[in-house]
């Protein structure tokens, strides 16, 4: 059975608090991770992973209204940040995964947050 509109609305919403979170979260972890304080394994990085995977499920299933009337959210560019983490991470490195964190990943959660509270304000 396919989403109301109100359900998406809320699913909209619901991403927007929660990245607003995940942003903060990300921003307290850069130094440490570019001071290699912080292993690429460490439950709060692990969380954070999960809360962008989280945040990309969510965004495949909303993208349509996400984008109603104007493209707010394009997925080329999404795709592009999410690219660029998951290189860094793989590479194992603190630092270029820090680099990518404040360079794409942060930027792409507040592209989503703007985008959704655009969308919630006109329904």
């Amino acid at each position: 059975m396919e989403p109301t509109r109100e359900q998406v609305i809320e699913a909209i919403q619901g991403i927007c608090n929660y990245d607003t979170k995940l942003i903060t979260a990300c921003q307290d972890i850069i130094d440490d991770l570019k001071a290699e304080k912080l292993s690429l394994l460490s439950n709060v990085m692990q969380n954070i992973i999960q809360g962008i995977n989280w945040t990309v499920e969510v965004l495949n299933r909303t993208i349509d209204t996400f984008n109603e009337g104007t493209e707010r959210l394009n997925k080329e560019e999404l795709n592009s940040a999410l690219v660029s983490f998951s290189t860094a991470y793989e590479s194992g490195n603190g630092e270029k995964v820090a680099e990518a964190i404040q360079n794409a990943i942060i930027p792409f959660l507040h592209k989503v947050c703007e985008a959704g509270k655009e969308v919630a304000n006109q329904s």
